[in-house]
């Protein structure tokens, strides 16, 4: 990291990208560190925005495929309640083993 860090701070109206220090825009400041932090925050809560909102259909869909498949899983069980305990059970047994397996080492 040869490369010397700059001692200002661009103004709020600056283009993007223009970060080198000139005359103009002074010393680092309380008041310049506080803009930028608040550009930052502003910036920050802006992509949560858009995340939020890009999100939703996904949820909205993940939703519905998980009452898709929790009404599938009940209508089998009822269908054949026998099957979904053999089913149960020797899940169960899998799990047992291979927690007591973890536990002999």
């Amino acid at each position: 990291m040869s490369a010397k860090p700059d001692d200002t701070i661009p103004p709020a109206g600056a283009p993007k990208g223009d970060h080198k220090a000139d005359a103009s825009t002074g010393p680092v400041t309380e008041a310049a560190v506080a803009d930028l932090i608040n550009r930052v925050e502003a910036m920050f809560r802006e992509g949560l925005k858009a995340l939020g909102a890009q999100s939703k259909p996904l949820i909205d869909n993940a939703e519905d495929q998980l009452e898709a498949a929790q009404k599938a899983v009940s209508d089998q069980v009822r269908n054949r309640p026998l099957t979904a305990t053999a089913m149960a059970l020797g899940v169960g047994v899998v799990i047992g083993l291979l927690l007591s397996s973890g536990r002999r080492r």
